[in-house]
C-alpha cells in the first residue's frame, strides 16, 4: 500500500509553489525530502497533512477516503506548543484521540506507553511536559504522533524534527522513524542535512522552484552538480568509510589550516 501524488499544483499570489509533482511514498520506506529554503517543502508536508487542499492534481491515502485518515495519518511539527501541567504520558495519550475521542481503554495507555518507550522517554512517563527540556518535549510529542498512528496503514510526515535536538538524539529520533517505516509505516521526513538524509532514508525526494528535480536513493540524488544546481553549494560526493551510504563534503568553506 502507498500514498500516491499525481501533479499536485498549488499557488499563492499567482506565484507557483508546487508545480505538478508526482511522486510515490510506501509502506515500509523512509523519504527524505530536501530543498532550500522556500523550495515548497512545508507547503507540500501541509497538503500530505491534509491542511490544504492541492489547486491542482490530487493525493491517494492507501485507497483511504480522507476522512479517514486522523487515525492513519500524523505530523510531528518544528515545534508544539503545550502549556497545560500534563504528564509525558498524558501528551503521548492525545494521539489516541481519533480513535476513542476522548474515552481512553487499557489498550489506548499500553500504546502511549509503548510509543514513549519507542521515542526513548518512557522514563519521562509521570513527569510533568512543561518541566521538560525542550529536546524531551519533541520527543516525548513524537512519542504522541507514533500512538495516534499505531495500526496500520499509516503515514508519519516529520517537519524537519531534529533541528532542536543535540546530535545523539538526532540520530535516535531519526532510528526510531526508520525502525517506525521497517514495521509498515510511509514516513516522509524533512531535513537539511545531505548526511543524515542519505544516512537513514531509502528515498530522497529533491525539491528546487516549487518542481521535483531529483527522486531515488542518495547515489542518484545526492550529486555534486545537482547539490551546486539546487543549493548554490560546491561540494565532493565521497563513499561513506563506514556506511553504504554516499558522504557530501562541503567545499565552499575556506580550510582553517
Amino acid at each position: 500500500m502507498r500514498v500516491r501524488a499525481r501533479e499536485l499544483r498549488y499557488s499563492i499570489a499567482q506565484r507557483e509553489i508546487l508545480a505538478g509533482l508526482n511522486f510515490t511514498l510506501c509502506e515500509g520506506e523512509t523519504t527524505a525530502l530536501l530543498g532550500p529554503n522556500g523550495a515548497g517543502k512545508t507547503t507540500l508536508l501541509r497538503i500530505l497533512a491534509g491542511e490544504l487542499t492541492p489547486q491542482g492534481g490530487e493525493v491517494e491515502f492507501f485507497g483511504m477516503d480522507a476522512k479517514s485518515m486522523a487515525r492513519h495519518r500524523a505530523v510531528l511539527p518544528q515545534s508544539s506548543s503545550l502549556t497545560f501541567d500534563f504528564t509525558a504520558l498524558e501528551v503521548a495519550l492525545m494521539g489516541r484521540y481519533p480513535h476513542n475521542k476522548g474515552r481512553e481503554t487499557k489498550k489506548d495507555v499500553e500504546i502511549a506507553r509503548a510509543a514513549l518507550n519507542e521515542a526513548g522517554v518512557e522514563h519521562l512517563a509521570e513527569r510533568i511536559y512543561t518541566q521538560l527540556s525542550g529536546g524531551e518535549k519533541q520527543r516525548v510529542h513524537f512519542a504522541r504522533t507514533m500512538a495516534q498512528i499505531w495500526e496500520e496503514p499509516r503515514l508519519l510526515l516529520l517537519d524537519e524534527p531534529i533541528s532542536n535536538l543535540d546530535p545523539a538524539f538526532q540520530h535516535k529520533l531519526l532510528t526510531t522513524a526508520k525502525t517506525f517505516a521497517a514495521r509498515g509505516a510511509a514516513v516522509l521526513v524533512i531535513l537539511h542535512d545531505f548526511n543524515m538524509a542519505a544516512q537513514y532514508a531509502e528515498k530522497l525526494l529533491l525539491l528546487s522552484g516549487g518542481k521535483l528535480t531529483g527522486c531515488g536513493c542518495a547515489c542518484e540524488v545526492l550529486t555534486p552538480e545537482s547539490i551546486e544546481a539546487v543549493f548554490q553549494l560546491k561540494s565532493a560526493v565521497v563513499p561513506h568509510p563506514y556506511l553504504n551510504c554516499p558522504l557530501v563534503l562541503p567545499l565552499n568553506a575556506k580550510p582553517n589550516c
